[in-house]
Order: C-alpha cells, then sequence, then structure tokens
C-alpha cells in the first residue's frame, strides 16, 4: 500500500505571512497579503480581500505549493473606508468668484449634490461634479465648486470718453476763466458758433456681495465710492440764445447693471457702471 506524498493538517484557508499595509495621506492606500488556500481560484480581481471591505484586489499571484496553493494578493483602496481629499486647486483670482475643482476619494459617490456646501469650506458650494469608478468600489469625485474663499477688494476700470458738442446756435462766455497747459483764458464775450469737447466719466465696478443688485435704482442717480474727479464744463455760466436741453438723471447716474447669483444662494456677482452726466448741453 502506498502512503500520501502528503499530510494536511490545519485550516486550510491560512494567512502566511504578516500583512503589508500602507496607509496615505493622498491618494489610494495599499495593502499586500499573502494566503494559502486548497483552490487556485479562491482570489480574484475585483474582489474584496479578507478584513479589508473598502479595498479591492488589484493583481493576484497564485503559485501552487504541493496540494495548496499560495495567492499574493495586491490591493488598493480606502483602508479605512473614510472620504480621503485628494487634491485642492480652488483658483483666488483678482476679480470674481474664487472656483476650482475638489478632487475626492469615496465609497460613497451619491453623498454630495449641486448645491451643497463643498466640504471643508463655510462658503464654496458645489457647481458640478464628474464621478470616475477606480475599482468598482472606490470613486474619485471632482466636486466643481465655486464661491468666495477669502474677501477681495472691488475691481474698477475707468473710461473717459471724449463727446463733441456742435452748438446749433452761437455762444458766449463770460466770466469764466480756463486754465490749461498753454495758459490762462477768460472766454470770449462775442457770440460765436463752437464745437465744444464734453467728457463722460464711466465708472464699472464689479465685486461679489450677499446683496442682489440694485435694479431699483435704474434709471437715477448714484454715485460710486470713492468717485473720481469730474471736470463738467457746462456748469460754466455759457450763455446760449438757443438754450439748453437739460438731462436727467444728471451728475452720476446709473447705467447698467450686470449679476450672477450663485445658484439659489444669496450671493451675487454684480458689476455696476455709472457715468457722469452734465446737468445741460447748449443746443
Amino acid at each position: 500500500m502506498t502512503a500520501a506524498p502528503y499530510i494536511e493538517h490545519g485550516q486550510r484557508i491560512l494567512e502566511i505571512e504578516p500583512e503589508d499595509l500602507v496607509v496615505r495621506p493622498y491618494g489610494l492606500d495599499s495593502t499586500v497579503q499573502v494566503w494559502q488556500t486548497d483552490r487556485e481560484d479562491t482570489f480574484h480581481h475585483g474582489g474584496a480581500p479578507p478584513r479589508r471591505t473598502n479595498m479591492r484586489i488589484k493583481e493576484v499571484q497564485t503559485k501552487p505549493d504541493g496540494p495548496v496553493f499560495i495567492h499574493r494578493l495586491q490591493c488598493e483602496g480606502l483602508a479605512r473606508g473614510a472620504d480621503k481629499m485628494e487634491a485642492n486647486r480652488i483658483r483666488l483670482p483678482e476679480e470674481g468668484w474664487d472656483e476650482g475643482p475638489i478632487d475626492l476619494l469615496t465609497v460613497k459617490p451619491d453623498q454630495f449634490s449641486q448645491g451643497d456646501l463643498a466640504p471643508g469650506f463655510s462658503a464654496m458650494w458645489i457647481v458640478g461634479i464628474e464621478k470616475e469608478d477606480l475599482n468598482g468600489h472606490v470613486w474619485r469625485l471632482s466636486l466643481d465648486c465655486k464661491g468666495i474663499l477669502a474677501p477681495k477688494a472691488r475691481k474698477r476700470r475707468i473710461t473717459v470718453n471724449n463727446q463733441p458738442v456742435n452748438s446749433s446756435t452761437t455762444l458766449s462766455i463770460t466770466g469764466t476763466t480756463f486754465t490749461n497747459e498753454q495758459g490762462t483764458f477768460t472766454g470770449w464775450a462775442d457770440q460765436r458758433y463752437t464745437n465744444l469737447d464734453s467728457s463722460r466719466v464711466v465708472v464699472v465696478d464689479t465685486f461679489l456681495s450677499t446683496d442682489p443688485p440694485p435694479t431699483d435704482k435704474l434709471p437715477g442717480h448714484l454715485t460710486p465710492q470713492n468717485a473720481p474727479l469730474v471736470k463738467d464744463i457746462f456748469a460754466q455760466p455759457w450763455y446760449s440764445s438757443a438754450g439748453f436741453t437739460f438731462n436727467w438723471p444728471w451728475g452720476w447716474s446709473l447705467k447698467g447693471i450686470q449679476s450672477e447669483q450663485l445658484l439659489d444662494k444669496p450671493l451675487w456677482l454684480t458689476s455696476i457702471t455709472t457715468e457722469y452726466v452734465p446737468r445741460a448741453v447748449v443746443r
């Protein structure tokens, strides 16, 4: 009678080497496990390794050893199961929204929706979501976020437009002094046809605000903060035999509003255009 070449004792599934677990601050965690079993197909790519329910087998190396098999498992995932920040690329431009993507590793891909507060922020909201399945269990979420990460000053643009005004009749300037780099002039007392250079100062302020845009102010007067200096030539003591055309509103006037609300949140990116309008213009 021939004796069996091997005599088996103990468990049929046995971990034969200490686990080599690497937990990373960013990116997927990894582990290597080595097991002995009595079946060649005990482990499969994409399955969960023993004890690590939030990791998945990336590669299986199997070799026979007598009547048993030795399996070397290379696995990736989230060892603790908790969400992990992978990247934060929020941009803080000089003007406009602070915005950018946040990449997050998670086993709960449906936990966020558009309009949710971005994780780790008090005034940034999710405006878009991209999902990537990494291994059938762990997902990478790219959360497109927008809001205010840090306070910022108003962005101001000033334009001075020259608008020639041609008088339809003769004009006289009395008791008025003009000074420029060529000297001082006292105007003229006789009647003359005149071509006048009239400047229009336009200010565009762009800012973030928790107040809605002042749409009820248009049309009307609105003086910008720290208004620039203006030279209003029609404030001079002109005389026109044809009279004047009066403007309303005059002085600093609201001319345009552009505003973008962030989702349904009480936060607006607003641009306000104001213009200095002379009170009257000669005919």
